[in-house]
This record gives structure tokens, sequence and C-alpha cells, in this order.
């Protein structure tokens, strides 16, 4: 599978727009693109990946750094036809849209003309700033916009500075894209002009019976999207996801789908703020789970637990063995004495601690552990 990406994130907006400034968008969007070009990750080639943020950070991170330095890709212009991202201002909605449209209409073109990969093709798309919900003109169902940098909510009822993202999304697996999965870092709360309307891009009415598709939602409907309260600041939904992306997948599999990401999200974005804020994915898979990444993280090992072995009689051996009941390997059996002895760095999870001789008196302990081990 051909692997695309278009990661936008935007800290601050032209006084017209109305908005106030964000603080962690652009940090967000560098991390899920730090993500998405991993090859353990989202496994897209630098000349795949459409990266755009504003303002533009004085440093970035040496992966990212290189990618950027490989081929930095153009993008859907106005004015030039396609061009390198403007690094003085934001994206307009039309420059995000038009770019992937545009993207997957080629591929789809050259797949059916025998010139190009046939796919299949999945767009990873992660939208961090401003957010709002209202109805596209004709329309009468809510969804939640993207805020870009043309958005003059004053100048007209038709507000083209926004992306409808279901609207969005229906269009990229409207013949473009075999999957689309997006993720907003947004709020989705009502705008105060209850008369704005976004301008539609597809008229693929509904896209349930087209699954492979999924959206992660930084806030359930009409919540507001929270951001950390201490530096480095970075938003709560995207800061937790991505921690989702690099460390959750199935112990037995090794795969990270997106119900599963779904839960880690939900369980776990109460670490990063204390606003009761509630993430919501929606997605249509195809009949099997639809699969974000393989293979296991490299989670670092912490330290062992101390060890008393002082109850047993001097001399004796006692094995490590895992959750499974497997001898940890390169563990050589510990020796009792009066001294405790210290563990080596284990990977989180369940072990045991069995005497040689009477392996039925085994002690169980979970890592990491912050406390002496009691061997008796």
């Amino acid at each position: 599978m051909a692997n695309y990406a278009l990661v936008v994130g935007i800290n601050e907006y032209p006084a017209l727009s109305g908005l106030g400034p964000l603080k962690g968008a652009v940090a967000d969007a560098c991390d899920f693109a730090e993500w998405v070009i991993d090859p353990d990750g989202g496994a897209v080639t630098p000349d795949k990946l459409f990266f755009w943020v504003h303002p533009w950070p004085a440093t970035l991170t040496a992966a990212l750094t290189d990618a950027l330095a490989a081929g930095e890709t153009q993008w859907d212009n106005p004015f030039t036809d396609w061009a390198l991202p403007d690094r003085a201002r934001a994206p307009t909605a039309a420059e995000i849209i038009n770019t992937l449209e545009r993207t997957g209409r080629a591929l789809r073109a050259a797949a059916f003309g025998g010139g190009g990969d046939a796919g299949p093709h999945r767009v990873y798309v992660f939208l961090a700033g401003h957010g709002l919900r209202t109805m596209e003109v004709g329309g009468n169902l809510f969804q939640t916009c993207f805020v870009a940098r043309n958005f003059r909510p004053a100048a007209s009822n038709s507000a083209d500075g926004l992306v409808p993202c279901t609207s969005f999304r229906r269009s990229l697996r409207n013949e473009r894209f075999d999957e689309v999965l997006l993720f907003l870092d947004c709020c989705r709360n009502e705008f105060p002009i209850t008369s704005l309307r976004a301008l539609p891009l597809c008229d693929l009415i509904n896209d349930r019976d087209r699954p492979q598709w999924s959206v992660g939602h930084a806030t359930k409907d009409s919540g507001l999207a929270h951001e950390t309260t201490t530096p480095p600041y970075r938003g709560a939904f995207t800061k937790t996801l991505v921690t989702g992306l690099r460390t959750c997948r199935d112990e037995r599999t090794g795969l990270l789908t997106v119900d599963r990401l779904d839960i880690y999200v939900r369980e776990n974005i109460q670490h990063e703020t204390a606003s009761g804020q509630v993430p919501y994915f929606d997605f249509a898979p195809p009949d099997a789970p639809l699969v974000l990444a393989t293979g296991m993280p490299a989670i670092p090992k912490q330290p062992g637990p101390m060890v008393d072995l002082s109850a047993l009689p001097p001399g004796s051996l006692v094995i490590l063995k895992d959750g499974a009941n497997r001898i940890v390997p390169d563990v050589d059996p510990l020796v009792a004495d009066a001294d405790a002895v210290q563990l080596p760095p284990l990977s989180d999870g369940l072990y045991s601690l069995e005497p040689a001789d009477q392996p039925d008196r085994a002690t169980l302990f979970k890592q990491p552990r912050d406390r002496h081990v009691i061997v008796s």
C-alpha cells in the first residue's frame, strides 16, 4: 500500500478571523508528522508528505528536517498551479482541500490508465488549530469544520475559509483514495453566527457503504479541545494520540487498529487535561479491523525492582519468569543472601520469582515496581 499524508498545524490566525492564538497546534503537527514518516509508524515517504505549519518553527527534529530536505512536496496553488508552502503564512482551505483532491484523482486516473501505481492508496490527514461545527450550504446536518487562514466570518454567510471535514472525507473516498484516516485536534462547538455555512465539497451523501475510513475527533459533539497548561504546550488529544500510535499494540499480534487506538485515547487523555474532554472516533472498517501500524513498539525497559531473598536458606537459587511462565533470557538465577538483589532492566508486564527447588512457591510482581519484592 502506498501511503500519503497531509499535516497542518496553525497557532496564529489573521486578525480578520476573530480567533485568538493557540500554543500547541504547531508542535502537535510536527509530532504527528514524525510518526507518519516513521517506517514503523505511518510509513509515508518524504515525497508523499504534505506538511505546512504556521508559524514555521525555528528548528525541527532531525528526522523531519531530513524528510523535508529530501524534497519538500508542493501544494495546490491558485496562481502557479503547484508551489511549495509559504512559510510566512498558514494554508487556506482551498489549498488544503485541492491538494489532496487533485493528488487522489491523479492517482486514480494513473492506475486506470496503466501508467501509475495501481494501489491501494491510503491517506492520513492531520489538522490542528481552531475548529467549529456548522452546516453546509444547502444541507441540514452539522459537521466539524477546520478553520484555515482565509476564514472571515464577517464577510459572508458562506465561509470559504472552512474545511468541512465530513464532506472532505467523503470527497477523498470518492474515486480518490482507498483508505482515508483523519485526525482533528480542534474544537467542535457551534459558531455564534448561526447563519454561517460551509461550502460543500462532495455530492456523495453517505459513505457508510464505502468502508475503510476513520475520523478521530479531539472531543465529542459541541465540545472544546483543550491544550496542556504548562510548557511545552501541546493539544491534549494529539499528545495522547501520538503516544498511542507509538506504543499501543496488541500484545499477541503486534497490530494497532483504529478501535484499539480509540480506547487508548479515551482512557488516557485525562493524564493531559483535567477539563473532562472526551475524544470521539468514528470509523467504518472493512470486514477486518482497520490497521494503523504493525509490529511491536520499542518501549524502553525500566530498571527492575530490588528483591529481598533473606527469608530463604542462604545459597538458594531463584528463577525469574515472565507472565507466560517462561524463563526470562539472559537473567541468571538469583542467589539468596542477606542483601537485596537488583534485577536488571525489564519490559513492562507480569513476572514471577520461583525458588528452583520449590516452583509452587512463586512470588508474583508487576513491572514497573517502586518497592522491594519479598520472596518468602
